[in-house]
């Protein structure tokens, strides 16, 4: 009898052990100094459970970061990368259990080094007072491609300071806006270039831990990212607040690209491990699908990236040697050979309809239009005019804009309407 009361109270004690409520006693550094760049902030306590996840709270927000982002080390600390953005203000963080248990919360004071008063809403600095952010001047006057010119007011985009731009994995634009996102901190901007100030888009950036596929923005300047490892697209509104996720496991493991066709309400996400196009609604529900995995002429094999244009969505896959051209509906139009791209990265169009591919076997940025291949421009190098793996393209109005990741910067180019060749899409 007192061997069974024993195993009884041994077994309700590690069953309170097991399941009670983690506990923190501080956070480390605290206050922690704002930065754009992420930061390893210790949680301490006890009772602390692996696969647990960290609630954070800023005024008006609240999100809850769980995978790589957080480093379990036993049950008294554990490890949460967070980006705070430049700013001044009070944080909260909790500790979710995996059943959902939460521990108290705390407070994080964020601060930043200057005691001047400075003007930060969710975004922002001058962009060159604080943040360096050149604006390169070409001094190229001539014409140096038969489509292309090298723009004589904006031309490049460096980060000058600390990896501000670090690797630029996705690029798109919409006006003024140029959304991007860096490669090696996982870190997501919108830089106007009007107006000269950059806004970092933290929520965003806490997020996602991982390259991402692609950026689609918005005419209202909301934008959807494509969350590769994450398996899922992510909706968020122009200051970064997540809206909603697009998630679909059967049909979409790994997004690459997203476009959204705003006259239809319908987003397009290009998936690489099923070769295909998912189609789904505003409201985040999947409708159909786009092509499959094959070598016919209506087939995909490892897509790279889509795009909409004149005729309708357009997608390069690595293998087939096609660019090929489908109906908003998924009804294969055409397609049009490349064998002058090698190795294609990415791909965009402009309003008449002439594709350009990046091609990482050469550095080049490929032209087509419906009848064919027009011309090559760029090339290895780090000058004006020369790219060190592109990584994503976004034509916008007259201009192309290049994620010249291996340089860190984003090259701007003015389109030239006017040369053509003859080849003009219909």
């Amino acid at each position: 009898m007192k061997g069974h009361l024993t195993i009884s109270i041994l077994l309700m004690l590690w069953s309170k052990f097991l399941y009670a409520a983690p506990h923190i006693n501080q956070v480390m550094p605290n206050p922690m100094v704002g930065s754009w760049l992420k930061q390893s902030l210790s949680i301490q306590g006890k009772d602390i459970k692996k696969n647990s996840r960290v609630r954070l709270c800023w005024p008006k927000r609240c999100i809850t970061l769980a995978g790589t982002r957080i480093k379990f080390k036993n049950s008294e600390e554990m490890i949460v990368n967070i980006s705070t953005g430049l700013r001044s203000e009070n944080w909260q963080v909790a500790i979710l259990d995996p059943d959902g248990t939460s521990s108290n919360i705390v407070d994080l004071n964020v601060r930043l080094k200057s005691k001047k008063k400075r003007k930060i809403e969710s975004e922002i600095i001058k962009g060159k007072k604080k943040l360096q952010l050149s604006s390169a001047i070409l001094s190229y006057k001539r014409t140096v491609s038969h489509m292309l010119m090298l723009d004589k007011s904006i031309a490049t985009l460096t980060g000058a300071e600390g990896s501000l731009i670090n690797y630029p994995s996705a690029i798109d634009v919409q006006g003024d806006n140029i959304f991007f996102a860096d490669g090696i901190q996982h870190l997501f901007f919108r830089y106007n270039y009007r107006e000269k100030i950059i806004y970092q888009l933290y929520e965003t950036s806490n997020q996602i831990d991982a390259p991402i596929g692609s950026i689609y923005v918005k005419n209202d300047l909301s934008y959807f990212v494509a969350d590769k490892r994450g398996s899922r697209v992510l909706y968020f509104n122009k200051e970064g607040d997540l809206i909603r996720e697009f998630i679909d496991l059967k049909n979409m493991r790994s997004p690459t690209s997203v476009m959204f066709d705003e006259k239809s309400n319908t987003l397009f996400v290009a998936d690489s491990v099923f070769d295909r196009v998912l189609l789904f609604n505003a409201n985040g529900i999947a409708t159909g699908t786009i092509s499959r995995r094959g070598t016919g002429d209506s087939q995909l094999m490892r897509v790279v990236d889509i795009s909409l244009g004149p005729d309708g969505l357009y997608i390069v896959d690595e293998l087939n040697s096609l660019i090929k051209v489908f109906s908003l509906t998924g009804n294969f139009l055409y397609g049009i050979p490349r064998p002058e791209v090698v190795n294609p990265s990415s791909l965009t169009v402009d309003d008449l309809g002439r594709i350009y591919v990046s091609d990482r076997g050469d550095d080049t940025i490929k032209i087509f239009d419906r009848n064919g291949f027009i011309e090559s421009y760029g090339g290895v190098g780090s000058k004006n005019g020369q790219f060190r793996s592109i990584e994503d393209l976004d034509a916008d109005q007259n201009k192309l804009y290049i994620a010249d990741s291996g340089n860190n910067r984003i090259q701007i180019l003015d389109i030239n309407f006017k040369k053509n060749r003859g080849h003009v899409a219909k």
